[in-house]
């Protein structure tokens, strides 16, 4: 068994975690895996988006004669022509907005719930115990006691 307590998933697809029980003195730390891949990719469109709203707000500051456009369309080669910088605002808030009902969404409803489980423990020797045994002679059946 290794221990979890330091890794960060914050960019991994397989899924956000969430603590499920209060922390015992050796017990261990059992966390629930969502299904969070269209999460990760409304979090990722937002960077994205929030890089460009630098870029262009950057642009501007620089050169305060004129703001900066953009066009709405396939790769910004076509489409309606507006502002970037209102335009890249409004989008942002749209996302945060998707973002927060996608999580209520995953967090809600059980059909997120992945089939897997991620365990840490508090301490070294509490690992090397549960790594040592034997739960069950089927692998597959959880003795919860």
């Amino acid at each position: 068994m290794e221990e979890y307590n330091d890794m960060n998933l914050e960019g991994e697809e397989h899924g956000v975690i969430e603590s499920s029980m209060q922390e015992g003195q050796n017990m261990s730390l059992p966390y629930i895996v969502y299904n969070a891949n269209k999460l990760t990719k409304l979090v990722n469109e937002k960077k994205k988006k929030q890089n460009w709203l630098d870029y262009y707000q950057l642009k501007y500051t620089r050169n305060q004669s004129k703001r900066p456009t953009s066009k709405t369309g396939f790769l910004g080669l076509c489409g309606k022509t507006v502002d970037a910088i209102d335009f890249n605002t409004s989008e942002i808030e749209k996302l945060s907005k998707k973002i927060s009902d996608e999580r209520m969404n995953i967090i809600g409803s059980t059909k997120y719930i992945m089939p897997a489980a991620f365990v840490s423990f508090r301490t070294r020797w509490a690992a090397a115990v549960c790594a040592q045994t034997q739960q069950a002679r089927n692998p597959t059946v959880w003795l919860t006691e």
